[in-house]
């Protein structure tokens, strides 16, 4: 968070909790839990995985965004975790640099947007979890977030007052907005960026590739792709809604 809002959450006595701590990274480790079996563990790998993008999008294409699907090499995966374990903390402060080794990757990028997206706009996602925690993403939107209010304050404040909100929640708001916003992505060179310094992208591939992380070293691989979904800017933070199926 800014450290404008923060002062102002601050001084309203509301706690944050800060989410780029241990105890936040265990999301899906905590899949994997040392008290159940190893079978039991497969089990729960195997759901993890089944869930994602390539796994459902041929069965609904005409249902969803239209998306396309990049390989990721082994190798790559293991770039993309090394990196993050040496730049993680210094990414805030400095834009990332791109391994050399990545250069393919861009590549392949480009070409895929190229051909099937053309001038449009996408969004980049593994085919688990997406780099919305991406650190360049943060810093964008930041930037694009104080521009909003050097040039527009009173308007942002006004059109949220109407409907009862306060001046923090419009700022909120207006930062969610920017979020957003700031995670579009025009070519393979800006997908990787946000790929680099996302943890939850980081966590995925340790997952997939570093079963020995969770404590199984004969676990199987579960290769990852990335996946580039049409952009729509339709969907924003008031219209998004999501929805969880459990037990049928």
């Amino acid at each position: 968070m800014n450290k404008v809002l923060a002062e102002e959450l601050k001084q309203r006595n509301i706690a944050l909790k800060p989410t780029n701590t241990l105890e936040h990274r265990l999301t899906v480790k905590q899949l994997v839990s040392t008290e159940t079996s190893a079978e039991e563990d497969a089990k729960r790998r195997d759901y993890f995985f089944q869930a994602g993008v390539d796994e459902w999008y041929n069965l609904i294409p005409q249902h969803t965004f239209r998306s396309a699907f990049v390989s990721l090499t082994p190798l790559e995966a293991q770039i993309i975790i090394q990196h993050w374990r040496e730049f993680s903390d210094t990414a805030d402060k400095e834009e990332v640099q791109i391994p050399i080794k990545l250069e393919p990757l861009v590549n392949r990028i480009d070409r895929a947007v190229a051909e099937i997206f053309g001038n449009e706009g996408i969004f980049v996602k593994l085919s688990t979890r997406s780099p919305k925690d991406s650190k360049t993403i943060f810093r964008n939107a930041t930037e694009a977030f104080h521009r909003r209010l050097d040039e527009n304050m009173e308007h942002v404040i006004q059109n949220n007052e109407v409907a009862g909100t306060s001046c923090v929640n419009a700022r909120l708001v207006a930062f969610s907005e920017e979020m957003v916003k700031a995670s579009i992505a025009h070519n393979g060179r800006e997908a990787v960026l946000y790929l680099l310094d996302s943890w939850r992208v980081a966590e995925d591939l340790m997952y997939a590739y570093e079963s020995e992380e969770f404590g199984d070293a004969e676990a199987k691989v579960y290769p990852i792709s990335l996946v580039l979904r049409q952009w729509d800017s339709r969907v924003v933070p008031v219209s998004e809604f999501r929805g969880f199926v459990w037990n049928g």
